[in-house]
C-alpha cells in the first residue's frame, strides 16, 4: 500500500469538511446538557482508532457487505443531510410547539 501525502492531506480535508465542526456544537451542547460531562480524550481517541481501522480495512468491509465506496459516498451524504436538516428545521419547530403548549397550559391553570 502504497501513501501519498497530496491523497493524504485531500482524504484529511474532506474528512474536515464532512465532519462539519461548527455545525455539531448545538448537537455537543445539547449532549453535555442531557448526560453532563463527556469524556472528550476518550472520544477523541477512539474517533482516532476508528478512522484508522477503516483507513486500513475499509475498503474490505465494503467489499464483504457488497457496498462499492460510490454508494457509499452517496449513502452517507444522505444520512448527514438528514440529520443536519433534523437539527436545524424539525427541532426548532418542536420546542417552538412545546414552548406554546406550557404557555397554553399556564393561561388555563388561571
Amino acid at each position: 500500500m502504497n501513501f501519498n501525502l497530496s491523497e493524504i492531506l485531500s482524504v484529511t480535508m474532506v474528512l474536515f469538511a464532512v465532519i462539519d465542526i461548527l455545525g455539531d456544537i448545538p448537537i455537543i451542547v445539547g449532549l453535555r446538557e442531557k448526560v453532563g460531562h463527556i469524556q472528550s480524550e476518550k472520544a477523541s481517541i477512539l474517533a482516532f482508532v476508528i478512522m484508522v481501522a477503516f483507513l486500513f480495512f475499509g475498503n474490505k468491509i465494503l467489499r464483504l457487505l457488497g457496498v462499492d465506496v460510490n454508494s457509499f459516498a452517496v449513502a452517507g451524504s444522505f444520512v448527514i443531510f438528514s440529520s443536519r436538516w433534523k437539527w436545524f428545521w424539525v427541532y426548532p419547530y418542536l420546542e417552538k410547539k412545546r414552548q406554546h403548549q406550557r404557555v397554553s397550559f399556564r393561561s388555563l391553570s388561571h
